[in-house]
């Protein structure tokens, strides 16, 4: 299957041996991140002054 290039955010990376996605602390901080970086990069292209534009923040 081929699929088409897309600008995307991700974090990359393995849960921790012995825990859950629910409760590795690594990856709860590491998507945190992500959902920051994502909220201020729409924050700051719909606050453009010239081209403003909107997108939405997808869920995992």
């Amino acid at each position: 299957m081929e699929v088409p290039d897309f600008p995307f955010l991700m974090v990359d990376g393995k849960v921790e041996t012995g825990k859950s996605p629910a409760t590795c602390g690594s990856l709860q901080k590491a998507l945190e991140a992500l959902y920051g970086i994502s909220h201020t990069l729409k924050f700051i292209a719909r606050s453009r002054p010239n081209d403003p534009f909107d997108f939405k923040v997808m869920p995992l």
